[in-house]
């Protein structure tokens, strides 16, 4: 995790950083901030880094991030499917 000033965040502080990106379509912090947090990263986390992707219309690399995540062992829900399917649609690429 990225320390600041020598203190670790959460996951729920990154989370909560990362959906006010999200809903403020700045999905380049909210990636940067998903990278930062390297192998910490939980299915909730990789569903709001997808979601911010989706509006950004970068769906290219939200199914990167899926990919990773499979490689990665990850335990994926239906939802961050659907989450997945969301930022694709948005761009007619499903």
């Amino acid at each position: 995790a990225m320390p600041i000033r020598g203190v670790a965040p959460s996951i729920i502080a990154v989370n909560l950083a990362m959906g006010a990106c999200e809903r403020s379509f700045r999905w380049a912090q909210a990636l940067c901030l998903f990278a930062a947090f390297g192998v910490q990263r939980d299915c909730a986390m990789l569903s709001v880094a997808i979601g911010a992707l989706g509006k950004g219309e970068q769906w290219e690399t939200a199914l990167e991030l899926i990919h990773e995540a499979v490689q990665l062992s990850m335990k994926i829900d239906n939802a961050l499917y659907n989450v997945a399917l969301a930022a694709c649609s948005r761009v007619s690429q499903w």
